[in-house]
């Protein structure tokens, strides 16, 4: 995001959480998930928004117009050109970034707002409801436990001087997935949710950093 924001999953830095500083990145401005409820409107919001978390990085850390292309190890990136220009529609055509699982493409959304909204149980026996979830699906590999706060973004491919590149639109932000499964079927999918870049925007009242358009040839 601009002004040095940073964006993260809602139930990575819960709004009831106490530690309201994420080591190495900064601190914890807003979120909009609770323990055990879900999701919630934070002061300002216009709605009660998904499962995001927003973070103020700590000088000198300075965020960059970029998402990693790989696990936690890899040091490919893709520069980021922009929002996608509307919200999510069935059909659409994705890909989430992760910690544990790097980049995987494939995703097609399902739901532009799941209306069975996302429920997970939590270790105590709560149920926890994420509202105004996209939920999308895929086969082959799955997202893993560690991937929620990572990148959902599309991928546009553009040849700048004479190379091929894979630049980045941003459509929001992963929070969930199947658990405690690797791989889909056609019959059995993998499915992900994620809270829609969009939506981000018009609550928190800041868009996301870009790089200038390259000159193509």
């Amino acid at each position: 995001m601009s002004e040095n924001l940073v964006l993260c999953a809602g139930h990575c830095n819960p709004e009831d959480s106490p530690h309201k500083v994420v080591p190495n990145i900064g601190q914890v401005v807003s979120s909009t998930f609770r323990t055990g409820v879900g999701s919630v409107r934070p002061p300002g919001y216009t709605w009660a928004l998904g499962d995001i978390s927003v973070i103020k990085a700590a000088s000198p850390r300075l965020h960059t117009a970029s998402i990693f292309g790989g696990d936690k190890n890899s040091s490919s990136v893709r520069p980021v050109l922009g929002r996608h220009s509307r919200g999510p529609v069935p059909g659409d055509q994705y890909c989430t970034g992760g910690i544990t699982t790097g980049e995987i493409c494939g995703w097609v959304v399902d739901a532009a707002y799941d209306p069975d909204d996302f429920r997970t149980t939590n270790e105590k026996g709560q149920v926890e409801v994420i509202r105004l979830a996209i939920k999308g699906s895929k086969t082959g590999n799955c997202t893993q436990g560690g991937d929620s706060g990572g990148p959902v973004y599309t991928i546009r491919n553009l040849k700048v001087n004479g190379k091929w590149k894979g630049y980045a639109y941003a459509r929001g932000i992963h929070f969930g997935g199947t658990k405690n499964k690797a791989t889909g079927s056609f019959l059995n999918p993998c499915n992900e949710w994620f809270t829609e870049i969009n939506d981000i925007k018009l609550n928190i009242g800041s868009d996301i950093k870009k790089r200038k358009f390259p000159t193509l040839f």
